[in-house]
């Protein structure tokens, strides 16, 4: 008896998607369910201006499993008010991402996400050993935020963990 149950609780959670770990950060101005417990980066100059200061800081929390998948939310700020082309913004924020893994986006759609204007895609790699989907969200508020919130999954992912990046794209919510 103590053999099957054994055996049917290790069958049991291999099919179940991977455990949720909340993550919510009043500071990053966002909350998400990642596939397992998330690292959260040291902040970084991101965007300059003309002078060459930094004007915006990056922070970035992900989940990553080596190998199988990765799902990542950086967060750029800017440190003050500033006027951002934001359909222009969506997309260098997509192509930037996509030309660090060497990808191209293999479908790109502008709309929402929790009322905020995005852009959502899903790309591929030329020698197919990454893939994933993911959406560029800005927040215009007084101290903007561009939100790059992407999964990642090698063909080894299994269902549960393909299962688990959905919820996590599907639960990320802008504060």
């Amino acid at each position: 008896m103590r053999t099957w149950a054994a055996a049917t609780a290790a069958a049991f959670l291999f099919l179940v998607p991977a455990f949720a770990v909340p993550f919510d950060s009043s500071e990053l101005g966002f909350s998400a369910e990642y596939p397992s417990t998330p690292t959260v980066g040291a902040p970084e100059g991101s965007e300059q201006d003309s002078a060459g200061n930094f004007v915006s800081h990056s922070v970035t929390v992900s989940s990553i499993s080596q190998g199988e998948y990765a799902a990542m939310v950086a967060v750029d700020t800017y440190d003050s008010p500033i006027k951002l082309d934001i359909d222009g913004s969506l997309i260098n924020e997509r192509d930037n991402f996509l030309k660090g893994l060497k990808a191209s986006y293999t479908s790109s759609t502008k709309g929402t996400q929790n009322g905020y204007q995005a852009l959502f895609f899903t790309y591929d790699t030329p020698d197919h050993s990454a893939a994933g989907s993911g959406f560029i969200a800005i927040d215009v508020a007084a101290r903007p935020r561009i939100y790059v919130v992407v999964t990642m999954r090698t063909p080894s992912a299994s269902s549960a963990e393909i299962s688990a990046l959905d919820s996590f794209l599907g639960g990320f919510h802008i504060k």
